[in-house]
């Protein structure tokens, strides 16, 4: 008897969750509908960011808040359902500060004026920005932009083409806790933990292996040497190196559980660590996400809503305060 009403009850609070769910959908689309890339024929290869309309803020706070509080079935993959948040919202967060994707932005606009893409120094950072925060497509994209892949260079570059290569396939095929891969993401999804843990210390082990290559004294391209070693570092999950690829304190966050705490599952340990890389991100004044610091308690969800959308500015005429005293 007591068994079956069990069962009765987890049934009914599996069945609530999703009404919560879909609910919190259809205000998400009331909210905006989801940025899709334009679509081309012919995909330009100097474009590193597709163009996509921008997103409100509202939609942003809204996204975070059903990542924490809603869709329950996100627990196991919540550091990689915060690198997709911040694929689309990172834009938002430039209005304050540089982010990676202001500066992405400005590479773009550069990259069609640069005769050899690999001399300079912003290309380098545009790529190891992508790395920090996942954002492995880009990565890739900006790698075979390397002068080696032209075909009246491949013969006298080989080693250095390889080193690149070599790279570019490391980060293609770096291991991801989650259920799919993103549209045009890049990275190999497993939704297993254990099958997640091999997968990443073999992955680690080839990145640590090339790392210690002989091959590296045979590159002669001072930049692309020091530019490709720095993104093994950032793989490697090198605190200094990390650290100096992020801009903003949500980006170097995501950083840590992509490439230092890889095997963080739920909300273990997130609050502390928030708090670690908001005062190591000293640049940064703009904080309207610090209300979402309070996700360990379902108790505080509306107060947590409030202070989040407080801190957001005005979206269509209307304060978002007013929206969640509402």
């Amino acid at each position: 008897m007591a068994a079956t009403a069990t069962r009765a009850h987890s049934s009914l609070h599996s069945e609530w969750w999703q009404y919560v769910l879909e609910y919190s959908n259809s205000i998400s689309n009331l909210l905006g509908a989801p940025s899709l890339p334009s679509s081309s024929v012919i995909e330009d290869p100097m474009t590193v960011l597709q163009p996509v309309k921008k997103p409100t803020y509202l939609k942003a706070a809204w996204h975070l808040l059903e990542i924490f509080y809603v869709d329950k079935m996100s627990s196991s993959w919540l550091p990689e359902s915060l690198v997709d948040w911040l694929a689309d919202y990172d834009c938002l967060l430039s209005k304050a500060e540089p982010t990676i994707h202001s500066k992405l932005v400005g590479l773009q606009n550069k990259l069609v004026y640069l005769q050899v893409i690999e001399d300079d120094p912003e290309y380098w950072e545009g790529i190891s920005l992508a790395l920090a925060v996942g954002w492995l497509d880009i990565v890739v994209k900006l790698l075979r932009l390397h002068g080696s892949y032209q075909l009246d260079q491949i013969d006298n570059r080989e080693t250095e083409n390889g080193l690149v290569e070599a790279v570019a396939v490391l980060a293609s095929t770096m291991p991801r806790m989650r259920p799919d891969s993103a549209m045009g993401r890049l990275g190999q999804c497993y939704k297993n933990k254990s099958d997640f843990i091999k997968a990443w210390e073999k992955w680690r082990g080839q990145i640590a292996k090339l790392d210690c290559s002989a091959f590296w004294v045979q590159c002669g391209h001072h930049r692309t040497r020091e530019g490709l070693r720095n993104l093994l570092q950032i793989m490697l999950g090198n605190l200094n190196n990390i650290t100096s690829a992020t801009c903003h304190w949500m980006e170097l966050f995501i950083s840590h559980f992509l490439y230092m705490r890889p095997f963080t599952v739920g909300l273990e340990g997130m609050r502390s660590l928030a708090q670690k890389c908001v005062a190591a991100e000293t640049r940064n004044q703009f904080k309207w996400f610090d209300g979402v610091a309070e996700w360990y308690s379902w108790r505080k969800y509306r107060g947590c809503f409030s202070r989040v959308l407080k801190r957001i500015w005005t979206v269509d005429g209307y304060t978002c305060h007013r929206v969640a005293d509402s």
